[in-house]
């Protein structure tokens, strides 16, 4: 109830401001394995870096895009931080700084190094922690995955990655949502799918690549693979 009336609240506060979203330089989110722009198939999910429910998810999501391959679907992640996960803005932040030091290679490694160490991070065990003493957590993961400690410590200081971060969950509010995860398949909700495992998700799917209506030539898979921009795609 918290987070409904939070998220409500702060819609309400843009459109009474008459304040719009900003407008990002490039689309929004972590687009997994480079998977086609053009793929028929697009499950985006909105999650949060330290949220149990995202955890249980997020292997079966995994699943779900490395069974249908890139060319039929294309998974992407926003991140949402939720505000009673007091390091959940600073973890998305790293997300950013991770995907961006690595060209969009390692974020998604990173981002399953933050959910498995999720109780090292949790509100009840960093309370009497200071930020710079979970920001340093994060910089020792991220040194794993070939960023300097340096360089992530600078950009998390970084006007940029906070302003995208911001974006970001903006973006989340424009779209209803009010909790991770939120589950959406070409655009519409799906109700219950944190549980679903890849045969529940095939039941969904699979009726959607072998739909045969008029406009079923619309949702072909492709022959050529338009790649995600940004990305060290091969």
């Amino acid at each position: 109830m918290f987070i409904l009336f939070y998220v409500s609240a702060c819609v309400l506060a843009l459109i009474s401001t008459g304040e719009s979203v900003p407008i990002p330089n490039r689309p929004l989110g972590f687009v997994y394995n480079c998977s086609c722009e053009n793929a028929p198939i697009k499950l985006t999910v909105f999650m949060e870096v330290f949220c149990p429910d995202s955890r249980e998810t997020h292997p079966h999501l995994l699943e779900v895009a490395d069974y249908y391959g890139p060319q039929k679907l294309q998974l992407t992640y926003h991140m949402f931080p939720l505000p009673y996960h007091i390091r959940g803005f600073h973890g998305t932040k790293a997300l950013y700084v991770v995907d961006l030091v690595t060209n969009g290679t390692k974020t998604f490694d990173f981002y399953n190094r933050l959910l498995q160490n999720l109780n090292l991070l949790s509100t009840t065990n960093t309370m009497n922690m200071t930020t710079d003493d979970s920001i340093d957590i994060m910089a020792g993961f991220a040194e794993d995955y070939g960023v300097p400690k340096s360089r992530f410590m600078s950009l998390m200081s970084n006007s940029d990655v906070e302003h995208i971060t911001r974006v970001a969950w903006k973006y989340a509010c424009t779209r209803g949502v009010a909790g991770t995860p939120i589950h959406f398949i070409n655009d519409i909700a799906i109700d219950g799918g944190q549980e679903w495992t890849l045969d529940k998700w095939r039941s969904v799917i699979d009726p959607l690549l072998n739909d045969t209506t008029v406009f079923s030539n619309q949702r072909m898979i492709p022959t050529t693979c338009v790649r995600p921009a940004n990305r060290a795609c091969v």
